[in-house]
């Protein structure tokens, strides 16, 4: 089975990255599928591409033609070539499809891809808009979910809400599945409770209204009080300064 990833780098990046790699990495290390990468330079942090053949960066300028042009021929030469003759290959998108992806995945749809949409935030209950990209990014990343049945075969929710949201557009529930986030717990440092030194927490995002923040900030009083010495490290922006300014108080 081949798996092609569009969206994030899959072994670098930011949470995008982890979540995928979190899922396929176990799949990968045990050579159960073959994977390619077509990842967006936005999202790539501070990855470098070594020149493997099965990975592609691309991005594009919504004020420049000529580079959207590139974009979508070079985005449709990746994923014509990379599909494995005889084998069963799947599209993964990471977030939610818009302007930018709709066309990448309805063309390996047209090649014969199954594809797979793994939906990590809901746009629509963005309080505030910054900029008339983002604007359209959000309004038609809405229209294109809630057209999903057309050409997505396996819906995953990362939340009981998305999950819920997601099962609500399909006649066939059995094409939405729930997965939450994930962690690789080989990499998470064991300490021994009631250390003396802190532990910090770090939350590294968007502070908007769809991120949740204000459950992680009433879980960590929780924690706080039974142990004192964690701190809550928050880095980020809001959707507005109104909404920033909710928290800081």
């Amino acid at each position: 089975m081949h798996v092609l990833l569009l969206g994030v780098p899959l072994f670098e990046g930011m949470a995008g990255s982890v979540r995928v790699r979190n899922l396929l990495d176990p799949l990968i290390q045990e050579d159960k599928i073959e994977w390619s990468n077509l990842y967006f330079s936005k999202q790539a942090g501070n990855y470098q591409n070594k020149g493997e053949a099965h990975v592609m960066e691309v991005e594009m300028s919504m004020k420049s033609i000529p580079s959207i042009f590139r974009f979508l021929r070079d985005s449709f030469r990746f994923i014509k070539s990379r599909k494995v003759s005889g084998s069963k290959n799947l599209f993964y998108a990471y977030d939610t499809p818009d302007l930018k992806t709709i066309f990448l995945i309805l063309y390996a749809k047209s090649k014969g891809y199954k594809v797979i949409l793994d939906i990590v935030e809901d746009n629509s209950v963005a309080s505030s808009i910054d900029g008339l990209w983002n604007w359209v990014r959000i309004k038609s990343g809405q229209y294109f979910v809630n057209l999903a049945p057309y050409y997505a075969d396996l819906l995953i929710g990362i939340s009981h809400h998305l999950h819920k949201k997601l099962s609500g557009i399909v006649k066939d529930i059995s094409r939405v599945i729930y997965i939450p986030v994930t962690v690789d717990l080989q990499k998470i440092k064991v300490f021994e409770a009631g250390k003396k030194e802190t532990i910090k927490i770090f939350y590294g995002g968007s502070f908007g209204k769809k991120d949740g923040l204000e459950y992680l900030i009433g879980a960590f009083n929780k924690l706080n009080k039974v142990y004192p010495s964690t701190e809550l490290i928050l880095t980020g922006k809001g959707e507005s300064k109104r909404i920033l300014t909710r928290f800081l108080i």
